[in-house]
């Protein structure tokens, strides 16, 4: 990978090898294309610049200043983008690699990699690590310093022409704060912070669901169970969906508190010690520092096992025929657009001749003998700067519109990626963006109605939409701004809805084009991996993947679920039987993800469900007793716990029974329709 000139070091690599006479690409850097454009724009407007400037010195022509303010005006505009652009590219890599580090646990050299551009003078770098340094404190547990960066980003002036983005970077930071100081006990500040997370001119998925986490937390804290259970079924899908595995474990563990009897447990936070802070804890140990009073309803850690101690199955090289085949998906559409865009130039180009020969003096009389000598260029009067200042004006006033066009599209794009997240039908709003004219917002449309059909189990319009998507990136332009997040986006979700289909071939050589410095490498390549296993009915390759993965890496709350169905199908004794009750509520209480996992890996409902039946978890438990007996554990020890996991099944099968009561009695009182309001 070339190196860029400014001093920002590029992202470390992971490591990958390939194997002798493997036809898939090496992965670069994602954001190279971006900055060689940026690095373009730079030098177009200098020369623009330059030109205007040198214009009426050599060109001895009159009206001069009239083409140096439209060339001055053009120039600057395009070295403004160039610079600016080079310099948030620059950190664009370190950016998007921390954040995969961060979701992978690697937190240590996430914090390093953030050190290397903390200094930089740029606004929205400063923002963007700010935040990220909210996301770290929060994955140990450290919520002072959550509240302290989400406040350094809430507090951050406003930027005039990037105004979308930090409406986006606001609202994350007040969810993130609403959240942490809900868990410090500032609960009046907290819920002023989900007021506001949940008004954001640009509201996301993310922010939305940290705003709901927060209040669930105050409410749980004030003793509401009755609103805190309303709350959770309310805002089911946006919990889940918007909050990463952590985050979603203080979900879980308030439903297990709801089932069980209520009880008073005082407990304070665990103390984090300053060693502890680059270390991301267990998610036991991790409940104990930001909710205590839930430390005791979190699942119970199985035997440690180091990562790496059990290899994952081996990954096969994609064949010369899924290369070719994905190289022809991947290739790109012949602009249409491109004789547009000479018949413009070339009317600008008249446009601009006409007026400069409309402005000229008569200078085609018929010359007479012994004529005096032409006076000298006519400098122009304040009519000609006038004119020059009017064109530079309407080149920037346009220039600024298309930036704010943009980020009006970005907003909406936001606002239905939330409404995807909380459920509602989109689906007419998101077929008007894809035919929007700007490609880049209908790229992104598509890759939205991509995940709505996967997310229905129809993955092969999925695909579709993704096909789409890509034929959209027509032009270089596009393409270059595409290639460090939405075109790695599009490859991942191809890849994933390939190994759904079983063709994992094709996804593992969709797999190779994915950048160094994707945000969501890691994810991606482990959730692609392991979809591609079960749909071929591969349970023993999946489990072996799942041992060797973190359990730490964040993912989705669909692969989440995959995941730990196929950890307690492969070892039902190590899940626990009240795990596996959970589970067993998910598959129940979550129809979409039940209906993806039938369609997709049936073999692992008939696994899970043949490895937890009642006479096979006594066997294994009965095996298990004697084990622990042998290893020296009494039988009072054991009659304990399994007196404790009963009584907690029991418990939870009672509050089910309740619950349902009390929901079927509230929609008999309840006539009026019920307004959710977020």
């Amino acid at each position: 990978m070339s190196k860029p000139t400014d001093p920002i070091p590029d992202a470390p690599a992971p490591s990958r090898s390939r194997k002798p006479g493997s036809t898939a690409p090496v992965p670069q850097s994602g954001f190279k294309p971006l900055r060689e454009l940026y690095r373009r724009y730079v030098l177009i407007g200098a020369g623009a610049l330059g030109f205007g400037v040198l214009w009426p010195i050599f060109s001895g022509a009159s009206y001069a200043w009239f083409m140096t303010s439209m060339l001055g005006a053009f120039g600057a505009c395009f070295l403004a983008l160039g610079i600016w652009g080079s310099r948030v590219g620059a950190a664009a890599p370190v950016l998007s690699t921390s954040l995969n580090l961060l979701q992978a646990g690697k937190l240590a050299e996430a914090s390093a990699l953030l050190e290397t551009i903390e200094h930089k003078p740029v606004p929205g770098i400063a923002i963007s690590c700010h935040i990220q340094r909210a996301m770290i404190a929060l994955r140990v547990g450290d919520l002072g310093a959550a509240i302290e960066h989400s406040t350094a980003v809430v507090d951050a002036p406003p930027r005039l022409l990037f105004r979308s983005i930090h409406e986006v970077q606001r609202g994350s930071a007040f969810g993130m704060r609403a959240w942490a100081r809900a868990a410090k006990g500032d609960l009046d500040l907290a819920m002023e912070d989900v007021a506001l997370a949940r008004k954001s001119g640009v509201p996301t998925p993310e922010a939305l669901a940290r705003a709901s986490l927060a209040e669930a937390i105050v409410l749980e804290k004030r003793g509401d169970r009755a609103e805190l259970g309303a709350l959770l079924r309310r805002d089911r899908k946006l919990l889940l969906g918007g909050l990463d595995v952590r985050e979603r474990a203080i979900v879980r563990a308030m439903q297990r508190m709801l089932k069980a009897p209520p009880r008073s447990v005082y407990r304070t936070a665990a103390e984090l010690k300053p060693q502890e802070i680059d270390q991301e804890p267990t998610i036991s140990e991790w409940l104990g520092r930001v909710a205590p009073e839930l430390s005791a309803f979190a699942p119970r850690p199985g035997a440690p096992v180091s990562v790496g101690a059990v290899s994952a199955p081996a990954e096969p090289v994609p064949s010369k025929e899924a290369v070719a085949q994905v190289s022809e998906a991947r290739r790109p559409a012949k602009s249409r657009k491109a004789w547009k865009v000479l018949a413009l130039w070339a009317v600008l180009v008249t446009m601009f001749i006409a007026i400069w020969e409309f402005l000229q003096p008569a200078k085609y009389a018929r010359p007479r003998l012994h004529a005096p000598p032409p006076p000298p260029p006519d400098p122009g009067g304040p009519l000609t700067l006038l004119w020059g200042v009017g064109i530079a004006a309407l080149l920037v006033g346009m220039f600024v519109l298309l930036i704010r066009r943009n980020q009006a599209q970005t907003r909406t794009l936001h606002r239905l990626a939330s409404a995807i997240a909380t459920g509602d039908d989109v689906d007419d709003e998101l077929a008007e963006a894809a035919n929007s004219q700007q490609d880049l917002t209908a790229a992104q449309a598509e890759l939205l109605r991509a995940s709505v059909a996967d997310r229905r189990g129809n993955l092969a319009q999925g695909i579709a939409h993704i096909d789409a998507a890509r034929a959209r990136l027509r032009t270089e332009g596009t393409q270059a701004a595409a290639a460090g997040m939405l075109a790695p986006a599009l490859t991942g979700a191809r890849a994933y809805m390939l190994a759904g289909l079983r063709r994992r071939d094709e996804a593992l050589a969709e797999l190779a084009h994915l950048p160094e410095d994707y945000l969501f490498l890691d994810r991606t390549r482990f959730v692609v991996r392991l979809v591609a296993l079960l749909a071929e009915g591969d349970l023993e390759g999946a489990g072996l993947l799942v041992e060797a993965t973190s359990p730490e890496l964040s993912i989705g709350p669909r692969d989440e679920l995959l995941r730990d169905l196929v950890r307690a199908a492969t070892s039902p004794s190590g899940a626990g039987m009240i795990e596996i009750a959970r589970l067993r509520d998910e598959l129940r209480d979550d129809d979409e993800s039940r209906r993806w996992i039938e369609t997709v890996a049936p073999s692992l409902l008939a696994r899970f469900h043949e490895a937890t039946t009642s006479d096979a978890l006594d066997e294994r438990a009965g095996g298990d007793s004697e084990d622990e007996r042998a290893g020296g554990d009494s039988e009072e020890d054991e009659a304990g716990d399994a007196a404790d996991e009963t009584g907690a099944i029991d418990a939870e099968a009672a509050a089910e029974e309740a619950a349902e009561a009390e929901a079927a009695a509230e929609k008999e009182a309840n006539q009026a329709p019920r307004v959710r309001v977020l």
